[in-house]
């Protein structure tokens, strides 16, 4: 790894400065939360920025808050925050779940759920979660602000929608459907510390007579961005999941799973990894087993 060049570099304590600052700089600067994956792109020279701006001493962008009308966590709140909040775990636990799975302990109290989804990995563990929470996206620029669903949020690889001068500030997560059941599995080379080769949430609804009402399936990994396999929900939506109709549905989100061969696996490979998290989650979560 090389030094990271000079550059400018700002810490605004206002989120109005901050916005000030980067309406100004346009697209040449870079923001810093938490650094885990920015700083490392930055000394291997994949990323030069001539600015960065630091969000470290913006007052109002951490927390985790519980609303009438759902959850609202700040955009600098530390994953080890998210994973071990137990209002986060009551009404998300995919997410709990996900953020977990992130790096190591000392990463996860440095690293940021807003930093791990502006990077825009199409493997971000928090982002299969947060597509099945049906979650929105506050983001804020000078002229106000605007609140986008997290699908409309990634672009490719390392692209998301955010416009020069607009700022990721929090995320609101809606109720999951009532009576559901949630959960989030993932399939790494090694270790947490890497990459997930493939990252799958679901959240699993069902009636009385054990036909599906509600099904979520959001997946990472194993596309440009992350993505819910929605051809799928529909073909379990009013089925009983019995293990043909689990293999039946664990099929079509494999199917709708674009993944590319590249150093960490092939396509294949990680297409039958889909189908088999799918399958797991589908028979962990219809026939009340216990989650890990």
């Amino acid at each position: 790894m090389s030094k990271i060049p000079r550059l400018e570099f700002f810490a605004p304590k206002t989120l109005a400065e901050a916005l000030n600052t980067s309406a100004k700089w346009g697209g040449d600067a870079k923001l810093l939360a938490g650094g885990t994956d920015l700083l490392v792109q930055m000394k291997q020279g994949t990323i030069r920025p001539k600015r960065l701006m630091s969000l470290h001493r913006v007052r109002g962008l951490t927390g985790i808050d519980r609303m009438d009308s759902g959850l609202k966590i700040g955009a600098m709140t530390p994953l080890w925050d998210v994973e071990h909040s137990a209002v986060v775990r009551e009404q998300c636990a995919p997410l709990a779940m996900a953020a977990s799975e992130i790096g190591s302990p000392a990463i996860r109290q440095v690293a940021t759920i807003g930093g791990n989804l502006c990077n825009a990995s199409p493997a971000a563990d928090t982002a299969p979660s947060l597509f099945v929470s049906e979650a929105e996206l506050y983001i804020q620029k000078k002229e106000g602000e605007k609140r986008i669903p997290v699908a409309d949020f990634f672009r490719g690889p390392a692209q998301t929608s955010l416009d020069g001068g607009e700022i990721l500030t929090s995320i609101f997560l809606p109720p999951l459907p009532s009576m559901s059941r949630s959960l989030y599995l993932r399939l790494g080379r090694k270790s947490k510390a890497d990459l997930a080769l493939v990252g799958m949430a679901l959240v699993l609804a069902v009636d009385s007579d054990g036909k599906v009402i509600e099904i979520r399936i959001g997946l990472g990994g194993v596309a440009p961005t992350p993505i819910r396999a929605k051809r799928a929900e529909e073909l379990a939506r009013d089925k009983v999941l019995n293990p043909s109709w689990i293999k039946k549905v664990a099929e079509q989100a494999s199917e709708e799973s674009q993944p590319i061969s590249d150093i960490r696996g092939s396509a294949d490979y990680k297409k039958a990894m889909v189908a088999a998290l799918v399958s797991k989650g589908l028979r962990q979560l219809s026939s009340n087993e216990e989650r890990p």
